[in-house]
């Protein structure tokens, strides 16, 4: 079950960026240059609960719910966002270990 729409989503996506700084420091340093390939990897399982009650937004929710099987690339056009612009959400959900990091599957 997805909360947004593919369009919403795109929104919610160009909200959230405007918010970012420019120059975005990749936590996960497989992140950097080109990745697009990268098949981002859930930890576990997030309850729809977890955005009724407001701890985590819809659109990172529905964003952790498409990392199953798909390329960065593949997600960022289901989404209809840049790549680049993609990372940085991904990267986000690395950061608060929501994600595993490609790093460490080395």
């Amino acid at each position: 079950m997805s909360f947004l729409k593919k369009e919403d989503m795109k929104k919610k996506g160009e909200q959230f960026l405007k918010k970012i700084e420019k120059q975005h420091k990749f936590f996960s340093k497989a992140l950097e240059g080109k990745s697009d390939d990268l098949k981002p990897t859930k930890k576990g399982d997030i309850p729809k609960l977890a955005v009724l009650l407001g701890l985590l937004d819809p659109f990172f929710y529905d964003l952790y719910q498409m990392c199953q099987g798909k390329s960065i690339a593949e997600i960022a056009e289901i989404i209809g966002l840049d790549v680049d612009e993609t990372k940085i959400f991904i990267d986000k959900l690395i950061k608060n270990g929501l994600l595993e990091d490609p790093e460490s599957r080395k």
